[in-house]
């Protein structure tokens, strides 16, 4: 079977390099895309936006068109829609890179499973987005950027099936999201080279779960409310390691097996917790029940809670009978214990502010209290 290429109208001479980018504002402009032979010479992109005063009926609403197109030659930007749903680009390949960016209505974007290839993907500033889950698929591309989402709690990048075009490996860049408390990255294949984590304020621990045994680079800067860093079980040697400004941040124990590997060729510490300033204190940390306690055992997938930080009152969803919880502060002390109210509300009106962990049978996730 033939590729289906994506090309816009207002075509250019063919001898001539020209980029060429089509804007779509309604559904049915989506659905009724038209293709013509592709040119080499022509670079060509998709924006899907919507206009001032535009009629909600006319919106775009869904991108299952894509399931019909093999490749888009350019950038296919999605910004300031009304889009939900983020399914349908499963299988597209996209020249350019795919950005995310001012989407008002979206609030989960773990029902998007591709691209198949994409150079790079930026996911900023859509101002009501709670969780960003796997890139699943044969994913080929050089970086992701996840930043400036102001309302980003669960960040679970599994990322197991993604291919690097550039050959160092993929880029995660993680910076600006004010209200993002954990990040968990799943690596299975060892695609990853380097990882960026900035300016996040109240992330408080980082996993990272990687069969690769070398990093480019780790930087951790700007953290105030990070305590932990684990994972990184198989990685040997370092080019780089810059952990700057992060004071609660004490103890570096994936940094300690590295250097107790092969190294790590430049390591740059400052501003950090106690023991994590330099590396005869990071030599000297005690790691052995690193990964015990209750921070070992959290899983941010299970339990959705609503909202998060939250101040009074926290909901877990409709209970079709009686449910106990309880909540632990992060030392694993029983706090508070009780039952779920049939409308999914458990009180918080004895709960100091802080981060505890709320368990419901077996299923737990963290919670802040503000």
């Amino acid at each position: 079977m033939k590729n289906i290429i994506l090309i816009f109208l207002n075509m250019v001479a063919l001898n001539s390099y020209s980029q060429v980018t089509f804007m779509v504002t309604k559904q049915a402009q989506l659905d009724n895309l038209e293709y013509i032979p592709s040119s080499p010479n022509v670079d060509r992109g998709i924006i899907i936006t919507t206009t001032p005063g535009q009629d909600s009926a006319t919106m775009v609403t869904n991108l299952s068109v894509f399931r019909k197109i093999d490749t888009i030659y350019g950038n296919l930007s999605i910004r300031v829609t009304a889009l939900t749903d983020f399914s349908g680009l499963d299988n597209v390949v996209i020249i350019g890179g795919l950005y995310i960016y001012d989407n008002t209505n979206l609030v989960d974007l773990s029902s998007m499973r591709g691209p198949k290839v994409a150079t790079q993907v930026v996911v900023s500033d859509n101002p009501n987005m709670i969780k960003c889950a796997e890139f699943s698929g044969e994913l080929e591309l050089d970086f992701i950027k996840i930043e400036r989402n102001s309302q980003l709690n669960i960040l679970n990048l599994k990322l197991d099936s993604i291919i690097p075009t550039w050959q160092n490996g993929v880029v995660i860049i993680v910076e600006n999201n004010d209200n993002l408390d954990s990040i968990r990255i799943s690596d299975k294949r060892a695609r990853v080279s380097n990882l960026i984590f900035k300016n996040n304020p109240i992330t408080n621990n980082i996993h990272f779960n990687t069969e690769r045994d070398s990093l480019f680079g780790v930087s951790l800067i700007n953290m105030p409310s990070l305590e932990k860093v684990s994972g990184f079980d198989g990685v040997s040697i370092m080019s780089s390691a810059w952990i700057l400004n992060n004071p609660k941040l004490g103890k570096l124990c994936f940094i300690k097996q590295t250097l107790e590997r092969r190294g790590v060729g430049y390591l740059k510490l400052d501003s950090n917790g106690v023991g994590a300033n330099t590396e005869a204190e990071i030599l000297a940390t005690d790691c052995t029940d690193f990964n015990t306690g209750i921070a070992g055992v959290l899983n941010y997938e299970e339990l959705q809670l609503y909202p998060n930080p939250a101040y009074n009152e926290v909901y877990v969803g409709l209970q079709e009978h009686t449910t106990s919880y309880t909540i632990y502060d992060i030392s694993g002390k029983t706090v508070n214990q009780g039952f779920v109210e049939s409308s999914g509300r458990i009180s918080l009106e004895t709960i100091s502010n802080g981060m505890y962990v709320l368990m419901i049978g077996n299923k737990r996730s963290k919670l802040i209290v503000q």
